[in-house]
């Protein structure tokens, strides 16, 4: 029966969005999620599986769903750090850190980076599990680290920042979100090279500055970068 709710699903969602990749999710695998409730936990025992195994179990059948539907299966991290062998030809979205990042390509995988402690967006705003994350740390988050081949390289498609919904709503989402998600970009559509102390310092800083006022002219409550950056002072910049 699960197998064809899903398939009707993923049916339906490729149906609709002509993405080559359908992320399949996957993250943050609670254990006794899976031990305690009824159903599976009779399902498991007789499949003789452990809470894992059935993990990898379910990652798999979607996997193979996804690809009948000529897409290619993207995962969170928590796939490859529980080693349950999903298609290489998977994509592993990478939250944990950067170093993880190295440590997916080197075993054959695409990757795209997101780590929490430079490009979750909501950190530090409600709580102190992760740190907050200023323009320059996201600027700064390199997803190419010295060390890799040219070939491991490859592997990296990119990145993405990521805005979670438990501590914003229609009060604070704008300015939560920019204008750092821009910094973001700056790094993922920049060469390298371009991104360093005198660009951090100058050029970027000024461009993300008259981005911010732009954003404020069209409606949108991005926040300032610095005392002194408020309304009033974005009336003196370039339109």
């Amino acid at each position: 029966m699960i197998p064809q709710v899903m398939n009707g699903i993923v049916q339906d969602i490729t149906s609709v969005l002509n993405d080559a990749y359908f992320h399949c999710g996957a993250d943050e695998f609670v254990d006794k999620c899976w031990s305690e409730d009824s159903g599976i936990s009779t399902w498991m025992r007789e499949k003789n599986f452990t809470t894992t195994e059935a993990f990898g179990y379910y990652v798999n059948r979607i996997a193979e769903i996804v690809q009948s539907h000529s897409r290619t299966p993207m995962y969170w991290d928590e796939v490859w750090l529980q080693q349950l062998n999903v298609p290489l030809n998977s994509v592993i979205q990478v939250w944990h850190s950067q170093s993880l990042l190295q440590d997916v390509i080197s075993s054959g995988y695409s990757a795209v980076l997101s780590n929490y402690d430079a490009w979750y967006l909501d950190c530090g705003i409600g709580g102190n599990w992760c740190p907050y994350c200023t323009w320059e740390d996201m600027l700064l988050n390199d997803p190419v680290t010295v060390g890799i081949s040219i070939e491991q390289e490859k592997l990296i498609l990119g990145g993405e920042v990521c805005m979670w919904g438990e501590l914003v709503d229609f009060s604070n989402i704008e300015g939560v979100v920019w204008p750092r998600a821009a910094a973001v970009a700056e790094r993922l559509w920049s060469e390298p090279s371009k991104i360093n102390a005198t660009h951090l310092l100058g050029e970027f800083y000024t461009r993300l500055k008259i981005h911010r006022c732009r954003m404020v002219r069209r409606g949108i409550r991005a926040s300032p970068l610095e005392p002194g950056s408020s309304v009033d002072w974005c009336n003196d910049t370039p339109q």
